[in-house]
């Protein structure tokens, strides 16, 4: 009854273009252990010129490409949900042809390959399981339709022995029919190893490879580029970034000052640009026009204060300076936006281990500083979900558990959902008010789509970004094309990011596009991730702000004062020579926290344990004098 509906499905979608005289495959993929359909298999049809389709099986295990010109084509299945993978060859279709196909794909989850041994074998957790298991199993549930034809015995060797000779309880004998009775190697089943172990490398950190380039530190290649490489890209993403204003805000001393809100305007008090301050005290802003020979004014507002700076000329790079003690803190934001469609199935779960390492190793990047951390995975319309999120928090075990359990599915079209996440990114995730960095990795290998809805989300969330301070990443993966990159790259432009992107020297995945800029230095994508956020969240000052009291690094040997241990998660002890008439601790944002009274001189101990974990200032001091030393809470 199932296979009469889907013939009466695929009539009715052939039709119209029968007579254009186009060919279609309609297909159902089931399981030939349990006749079951298979959901969410990828489908490659290849023609003969090398032209490439793909599709996925909905839940009822069909599938349909329309569209087919006359000739010879081979399809290549892959089930992740069941193990399984199958390669089947010669399907020709003629002009106006309609071809039903029946797949049946064998379940391969009993089998494992040891790398090291070089060994198909079959798993002895997955056998006391009784999982089935004979001579023609164990070879049919390994690749092609041409090895699942064999019955019996592979290629060369005895067949192995059948299951009911044993018993399954005995573990003993479990294990020698495990790696001894049914032991293969890939030549001797006519199969390669498992695309997990690719090249000989197994899912884990440390081996996809990337380069960066940064078009604001190479503006005049991309103000090039965009007038002539790119230009076709401007219209179709109506994008571009040209109008370029730089702002460094420092202070009086030339310290910079960290996530500033910087507001320009013109001379009749109109917005033209809104952005943040960056850890070197730099926004960027980008104008609808070239702006003009006159003077602008800025609004800045700054640790809950607004000052009006007038009478600017805008250049690349306008130096503005505001009377005022510069202030830090030690929160790092970081969100990783990943493209978990089917076409990231290639490469994402090598991403997932990289992310997953970097997430570690920001973690234990500056014990002085707190870093929360989140992700959002996302699809398409149509899919099981467009977005999965998890918020910004400082529990990396919960996040990795997260990043693990995702796969990738879905898709089937180039245009994938971005927009959405990147909506999600900038309007409903928890970002703080005052972090020193705040970055997004976008890890994809495709755009989104261009209509009039998504391109105004897009634009709406740059926006925003550059407005909250996000700093967006692209990583673009194996499958981008050029307009793909430009966008990419004006993302990252335009919210004062930087462009990664992978490289093939890694061997792994399909092939990735070169990108349009001078040769790069190629890295291992973890070590460049973790160097990015190192340079993003790097910040010289660490002056305590006190509007009583003048704070000083050094003092005289009179006023010699000892804390330790420090850091610490509870206690402090404070041994000074002198008395003190306030012990105060503040935040790095210049807010006072603690405050302890007076202190005669010897030996007190402070409970510091209500204070989160981060760098603190504690200020001592008396009418003549004053001590400042840094406190490091874990």
């Amino acid at each position: 009854m199932r296979n009469i509906l889907i013939l009466f499905i695929c009539i009715y979608l052939f039709t119209p273009q029968a007579v254009q005289g186009q060919s279609s495959l309609c297909g159902i993929l089931t399981s030939e252990s349990s006749n079951e359909p298979i959901e969410d298999a990828k489908v490659y049809l290849r023609s003969s010129d090398g032209t490439e389709l793909f599709t996925l099986t909905d839940s009822k295990g069909l599938f349909m490409l329309n569209g087919l010109p006359m000739g010879t084509y081979s399809l290549s299945v892959d089930a992740e949900k069941n193990a399984s993978k199958a390669k089947f060859k010669d399907l020709d279709l003629l002009a106006g042809m309609f071809r039903i196909e029946h797949f049946m794909l064998s379940d391969s989850s009993n089998l494992v390959y040891n790398y090291e041994d070089d060994r198909w074998a079959v798993d002895s957790t997955k056998i006391r399981k009784k999982l089935p298991f004979d001579g023609a199993r164990v070879v049919k549930g390994i690749g092609s339709p041409e090895v699942a034809s064999m019955r019996g015995a592979p290629k060369t060797g005895a067949p192995p022995p059948s299951m009911d000779t044993y018993d399954v309880a005995d573990e003993d004998v479990t294990e020698e029919l495990a790696y001894e009775a049914v032991s293969y190697s890939a030549e001797d089943l006519g199969v390669g190893i498992p695309e997990s172990y690719e090249n000989g490398k197994k899912e884990r950190a440390g081996q996809l490879t990337a380069s960066e380039w940064n078009d604001l530190d190479n503006w005049d290649l991309w103000s090039d580029q965009i007038e002539e490489e790119f230009l076709e890209f401007t219209e179709v993403w109506k994008l571009k970034p040209y109008n370029r204003v730089s702002i460094d805000l420092v202070n009086d001393n030339k310290q910079a000052l960290v996530h500033a809100t910087v507001i320009l305007k013109n001379g009749s008090g109109d917005v033209l640009g809104i952005g943040k301050t960056d850890n070197e005290g730099r926004v960027e802003l980008f104008l609808e026009e070239k702006p003009e020979d006159k003077k602008y004014n800025f609004n800045v507002e700054y640790m809950g204060s607004v000052f009006e700076v007038n009478g600017h000329k805008l250049d690349k790079n306008t130096p503005v300076s505001i009377d005022v003690p510069c202030a830090n803190n030690n929160l790092i934001e970081i969100m990783f936006v990943v493209d978990a469609t089917g076409s990231m199935g290639d490469e994402i779960r090598y991403l997932q281990a990289e992310v997953q390492d970097v997430v570690n190793r920001i973690a234990e990047l500056d014990q002085a500083k707190t870093v929360r951390s989140g992700a959002i995975f996302y699809r398409d319309h149509g899919d099981q979900y467009l977005s999965r999120r998890k918020e910004l928090s400082t529990d990396t075990k919960a996040l990795n558990t997260f990043i693990q359990e995702q796969r990738a599915g879905g898709g089937g079209d180039f245009p994938e959902a971005i927009d959405y996440a990147l909506k999600e990114l900038t309007e409903s995730i928890n970002w703080s008010e005052q972090a020193i960095s705040k970055i997004a990795f976008l890890i994809l290998d495709a755009p989104p789509h261009n209509d009039t809805e998504s391109l105004d989300r897009i634009h709406g969330s740059i926006k925003k970004a550059a407005e909250k301070g996000i700093r967006l990443i692209p990583v673009t993966g194996s499958g981008i094309n050029k307009s793909t990159e430009y966008l990419m790259k004006a993302l990252s432009v335009m919210t004062n990011g930087t462009y990664l992107y992978l490289t093939d020297d890694s061997g792994i995945g399909k092939s990735h596009l070169d990108a349009s800029n001078d040769k790069s230095e190629v890295e291992l994508l973890n070590d460049l991730m973790v160097r990015v956020v190192a340079e993003m969240s790097s910040v010289d000052c660490f002056e305590a702000q006190q509007t009583d009291t003048e704070v000083s690094n050094e003092w005289s040997s009179t006023h010699e004062v000892d804390v330790f241990p420090n850091p610490t998660s509870d206690y402090v002890n404070l041994k000074t020579k002198v008395d003190y008439e306030q012990i105060v601790v503040y935040g790095l944002d210049g807010q006072k926290v603690l405050d302890f009274g007076k202190m005669t001189a010897g030996v007190r101990r402070l409970d510091v344990s209500s204070l989160l974990a981060g760098t603190y200032i504690l200020v001592l001091s008396d009418v003549n004098n004053s001590v400042s030393l840094k406190l490091v809470v874990k």
